[in-house]
């Protein structure tokens, strides 16, 4: 009786699984052997039953798609999400069509540099009787009036000075343009653009940490080691980036006031300030009775500004034996 009942009751679970798993409306089997089975799966019991290691990279791939994982293929990641595809596609290709505008097809990244290291693109080298010394402060005058830089106070060194005016009808380009003072080098322009009948000043030092561009609207430079300008006798000369002389002043015991170029910007020889206009000991970046060099200073008429002008003794000279 005891195994009567045993034995029905494991027909009857047997039964109700059958029943669950749907076999009674199974009316063949799905395979016979594991050769018909896709993916990797097994056959058991006429059901194509998924492996493990399939069961493992289906799992796999699935977390792949949801989470956007690096791990599958790019264009397989991308088709999952048709918006963000097209919009990569687009960028892509906007990027790899558009016309390149640097020159011998070189990257945006070195047409840049090569913008910011020609800072005077419409300019020119300065030629001989274009770039004319102007003034020179040498020996710096006590008190007060020698703060020529404005710095607020008067300094031996620092307010020495260089003035330079462009005579010439074309922009010119400073790079390079050295000065040279008893043989030795004492300043060269790294950059600068100087337009037609402007001046620009270089001073020889300055009290701040940040001194201005412009003084009194006029470009000015900062000798980073002093000029050096001896008061008991040297030669100046300014030479262009090839070796061109432009101008040279020469003196011996030199004044307490600058040298100012007689007539100005066109003469061959320099005097006192003061001794122009009474009473005046420089006048950094203006004529010396206070005009603005587009005036011409009174040397000559404002049309003949350019044509003959600045010093003409050694003119273009690149010989280095006479500085």
């Amino acid at each position: 009786m005891h195994d009567d009942m045993l034995s029905w009751s494991i027909s009857l679970t047997l039964l109700m699984i059958a029943g669950a798993s749907g076999c009674f409306t199974r009316t063949s089997p799905s395979c016979t052997h594991s050769g018909e089975c896709d993916d990797g799966s097994l056959c058991r019991m006429g059901e194509c039953i998924p492996s493990a290691s399939a069961l493992e990279a289906n799992e796999e791939r699935r977390a792949s798609v949801d989470g956007g994982s690096s791990t599958l293929p790019a264009e397989r990641t991308q088709s999952s999400n048709p918006s963000s595809s097209n919009h990569s596609e687009a960028g892509s290709s906007n990027a790899s069509n558009r016309p390149s505008t640097s020159p011998s097809g070189s990257s945006g990244g070195s047409d840049a540099s090569a913008s910011t290291s020609d800072p005077c693109p419409d300019g020119r080298a300065p030629a001989s009787e274009e770039l004319v010394l102007n003034e020179a402060m040498i020996n710096v005058p006590s008190g007060p009036r020698g703060d020529t830089n404005g710095d607020g106070a008067r300094d031996a060194f620092d307010d020495e000075f260089i003035e330079l005016v462009n005579v010439s009808e074309s922009t010119l380009d400073l790079q390079g343009v050295t000065f040279i003072e008893s043989g030795a080098p004492a300043f060269e322009f790294e950059s600068g653009c100087l337009a037609s009948r402007e001046g620009i000043v270089v001073y020889g030092g300055y009290e701040s940490s940040a001194p201005p561009d412009a003084l009194g609207g006029t470009p000015v430079r900062i000798a980073p080691d002093r000029l050096g300008l001896s008061n008991g006798g040297g030669t100046l000369t300014i030479r262009n980036r090839v070796g061109t002389r432009l101008a040279r002043l020469e003196w011996s015991d030199a004044p307490a006031e600058s040298l100012t170029l007689t007539p100005q910007l066109r003469g061959e020889t320099y005097q006192p300030h003061s001794a122009m206009t009474s009473g005046v000991l420089s006048t950094p970046g203006r004529c010396a009775d206070g005009r603005a060099f587009e005036s011409g200073c009174g040397a000559m008429a404002s049309e003949d500004v350019g044509v003959d002008v600045g010093p003409t003794a050694d003119a273009g000279s690149t010989d280095d034996s006479a500085l």
